[in-house]
């Protein structure tokens, strides 16, 4: 990131929480059987669909105020 800051170039990052289609790695299809597996840690998380990210980022990349900015 700091090369990408010191390039000059405009830049915008956005960081993305977990994807909400990733939860069945997590629960698998037999959640009640095999239980289900979570990250290691006291953690909390707040999942958002692919859609819903897209969407998000969008009005971000198309409004002003995002330049240079994580």
């Amino acid at each position: 990131m700091k090369t990408l800051k010191e390039s000059g170039l405009i830049y915008t990052i956005v960081a993305h929480p977990p994807f909400i289609e990733s939860f069945e790695f997590y629960i698998g299809g037999n959640a009640f059987e095999t239980g289900v597996r979570v990250p290691a840690g006291n953690g909390k998380s707040a999942a958002a669909s692919r859609d819903n990210l897209a969407e998000a980022q969008a009005v971000i990349l198309t409004s002003t105020g995002h330049e240079n900015k994580s």
